[in-house]
């Protein structure tokens, strides 16, 4: 994990299902912490420990639920994906509240 600017840090986690490596974020601001697009890291769910925990997570994509649902159970955060993606967890035990583009989510996040 590498802090790129106060209340941003980066990494990078191999995603086995497409072969290499992707980024993830964990950000705060506006007193609201999230995670963008999380994978979890080598060393597992125990990087929430080094961090402050998130109380959202935001997809930027509907494909990249990635980690989503570890991370959501492991912090009772709230996950959230663009609403023209929401037909992908209809059967899916993970709870996804919708965004539609140009919503302000908590952080001040822009869609």
């Amino acid at each position: 994990m590498r802090k790129l600017l106060p209340g941003l840090t980066h990494w990078r986690a191999f995603h086995q299902d497409i072969g290499h490596d992707v980024d993830c974020y964990h950000a705060e601001s506006e007193g609201v912490t999230y995670l963008l697009d999380p994978l979890l890291p080598e060393g597992g769910i125990g990087f929430l420990q080094q961090v402050a925990p998130p109380s959202h997570i935001y997809m930027t994509n509907r494909l990249h639920d990635r980690s989503c649902a570890d991370c959501a159970r492991a912090v009772d955060a709230t996950v959230w994906c663009n609403r023209h993606g929401l037909h992908e967890y209809v059967d899916d035990p993970l709870d996804v509240q919708p965004f539609d583009a140009g919503d302000v989510l908590p952080g001040g996040v822009r869609t």
